[in-house]
């Protein structure tokens, strides 16, 4: 019998969501992009670190202060962290991926996803782990606003538009 506590770090529930995630839903490979909500979080701070230990060319964290952000980048090696808070999240994303991400690891839906969709590469993927963002608001939870720009943005990229 293990203790509780064990199912908070990376042998427990946290850690085999972060890596089935990434490895297997998202189909992460080396030199690939990876965005992550949520990172400062028990799944997401795996998912960042396990990303950049098996390659990734950049990792890019979502958090909500300037704590949260700074812990990524010094001590989980994330290479930036955004601030959802005080940042405008879309600016911030083109300027760090301006061709896009590849996996994009979400953990809180709602405005966030919204705001990635814009920021993904052709053919990335999105692994859809959590909507912490919808999970306790007062009013129904609605569908991305703008999944419709992920064939729009293929459209373009490939000249059919």
């Amino acid at each position: 019998v293990r203790p509780l506590t064990t199912e908070l770090g990376v042998l427990g529930n946290a850690g085999m969501t972060a890596y089935f995630g990434l490895l297997e839903v998202g189909q992460f490979r080396a030199g690939e992009s990876v965005l992550v909500s949520a990172a400062a979080g028990g799944v997401g701070s795996v998912t960042g670190q396990l990303a950049r230990i098996r390659g990734a060319s950049q990792v890019v964290g979502i958090a909500g202060s300037d704590d949260k952000c700074r812990w990524l980048v010094e001590e989980l090696g994330f290479s930036a962290a955004v601030n959802y808070r005080t940042e405008d999240v879309s600016a911030r994303l083109a300027q760090l991926s301006p061709r896009g991400f590849d996996v994009f690891f979400d953990n809180v839906g709602g405005r966030i996803l919204d705001t990635a969709l814009m920021h993904l590469a052709m053919r990335a993927r999105v692994v859809v782990c959590g909507w912490i963002s919808v999970d306790y608001a007062g009013a129904a939870a609605t569908g991305p606003a703008n999944y419709r720009q992920l064939l729009y943005k293929r459209a373009r990229i490939e000249g059919f538009v």
